[in-house]
């Protein structure tokens, strides 16, 4: 089969693989352009505050700051996802950390729907690959192989 076949509009395997890789550059602007916007809050550096044991006793959660910003008790690391309810509970108790909170939603919501929606579309471009490559393989596009 030719390259020009391929390509034709009759071919499902070739429209089929020109769509993915149409998405995939798709998500590549789309994180070229996010990457150049992040807000300088995302990028803040977060500096530790060592504890004594009696002290991470009483307040398990990790003390720090984030050198020039004021949202460091309310954006955390990767060990929410290991203690979010411990989090979530400190700040609905804490009239200030909701209203910050809140703040944080409204003045960042918008980029941060666009990283969900850029990480969404990458799980689902990753789930089409891997089944047009299955499809490929099964031999459902019975005119072509891996092979070729």
């Amino acid at each position: 089969m030719s390259s020009v076949d391929f390509l034709s509009e009759s071919c499902v395997a070739g429209q089929t693989l020109l769509r993915l890789v149409s998405r995939g550059n798709a998500i590549i602007a789309e994180l070229l352009r996010l990457s150049q916007n992040i807000p300088e809050i995302f990028k803040a550096r977060y500096v530790p505050i060592p504890q004594t044991r009696k002290q991470k006793k009483k307040n398990p959660l990790p003390k720090g700051e984030y050198e020039g910003f004021g949202y460091e008790f309310i954006v955390f690391d990767f060990k929410y996802l290991e203690k979010s309810d411990l989090y979530e509970e400190k700040i609905d108790n804490d009239q200030a950390l909701t209203e910050l909170d809140q703040e944080f939603r409204e003045t960042h919501m918008e980029i941060l729907k666009r990283f969900y929606q850029l990480f969404e579309s990458i799980y689902k471009y990753v789930a089409d690959l891997r089944r047009y490559l299955e499809e490929l393989e099964e031999g459902i596009f019975i005119q072509l192989t891996l092979e070729l």
